[in-house]
């Protein structure tokens, strides 16, 4: 079994934006009372927050019986070889200067491939992530795309 993690950068990053983010929210209630655009702050900041821990906890293990990406709560799931369709390794779209190629997994009954980013399996890295699959899955790889 291999555990891989996600690109520590990422989370840090958004964490320290969003603490920004609270930050002028809450001296703007402390100072000036109740605002709305400081209760936007505050709500930016906290949901950005959410979404750098979630970042920060991500973990993608591959092991005998398949694929698994968590944490539960932040777009994870659990595979195994035998439900892989097909997979792929391609360049990613560029909306996210930290992610430039993914793997696609197209499984038997669910409707949308579900994809690891390599900044998501960056330790120990996306290569050695890659040639794990292979050494499972090697014969179904090849394109797919989502229905």
């Amino acid at each position: 079994m291999t555990l891989y993690h996600a690109r520590r950068v990422r989370g840090m990053g958004a964490i320290v934006c969003c603490a920004l983010f609270l930050g002028v929210g809450a001296a703007g209630f402390s100072v000036g009372g109740y605002h709305i655009l400081f209760a936007v702050y505050l709500v930016m900041g906290s949901l950005g927050l959410l979404a750098g821990v979630g970042t920060l906890s991500t973990w993608v293990r591959v092991d005998q019986r398949g694929i698994s990406k968590g944490p539960r709560w932040w777009n994870s799931f659990q595979i195994t070889w035998e439900e892989i369709e097909t997979w792929r390794v391609s360049p990613a779209e560029l909306d996210d200067s930290f992610t430039f190629r993914t793997t696609h997994f197209r499984v038997r009954g669910r409707p949308r491939e579900l994809v690891v980013y390599d900044s998501e399996a960056w330790v120990p890295n996306f290569d050695a992530f890659v040639a794990e699959v292979r050494s499972h899955a090697g014969e179904k790889e090849g394109a797919c795309s989502s229905a």
